[in-house]
């Protein structure tokens, strides 16, 4: 039953547009004569579809004596969380920031996982690139060099499901971000 699954995407766009072509799909299905996908087609308002980080917050929550957190809390939106950084940078002027880039390896083990996290992951590259620069923090370029090195040694040896290092791609990360934070702040500590 769809009112049972849980689907969770990493944008609101994303969690919309997956509610909407399940509602066409089972719509028209239910409209062939498919009396559970007219059932179904019913129950899809309650379906959980929805962001990570909604469903975090709303599991938060549900559970925040357990996690012992307040239940009043707030998930920060852009726009509080620039002004956070903003602040902390004028309370701390030798504040340094450093921001990597997101990165997807070379491989996947489904190929649809594969497409989808490096569409959106390349869609996240230009933005940390520009906030970087618009803070003046140290940006660590991790995709170009992750690529580089795939052609040198198997991308499993480097990221081992496409998204997570490996020792080895953790020792690559740790030498690029000493290198790009001492090229931009004249040292590493």
């Amino acid at each position: 039953d769809v009112d049972r699954m849980l689907v969770v995407t990493f944008t609101r766009a994303a969690a919309s547009d997956m509610r909407a072509k399940l509602s066409k799909k089972l719509g028209e299905r239910a409209a062939a004569g498919d009396a559970r996908c007219r059932e179904q087609t019913l129950r899809l308002e309650r379906a959980s579809i929805t962001t990570l980080h909604a469903f975090c917050a709303d599991f938060l929550r549900t559970h925040f004596e357990a996690a012992g957190v307040d239940p009043a809390f707030r998930v920060l939106d852009d726009a509080i969380a620039r002004q956070l950084l903003d602040e902390a940078l004028e309370s701390c002027p030798g504040l340094r920031l450093v921001l990597m880039e997101p990165f997807t390896g070379g491989w996947f083990e489904d190929e649809t996982r594969g497409r989808f996290m490096r569409e959106r992951v390349g869609a996240l590259q230009p933005v940390v690139r520009a906030l970087a620069g618009e803070y003046g923090a140290a940006f660590v370029p991790l995709q170009a060099m992750f690529d580089e090195y795939s052609r040198l040694v198997p991308a499993k040896e480097l990221i081992w499901d496409g998204v997570h290092p490996t020792i080895t791609g953790h020792e690559l990360i740790a030498r690029q971000w000493l290198g790009c934070v001492q090229a931009r702040f004249g040292d590493a500590e």
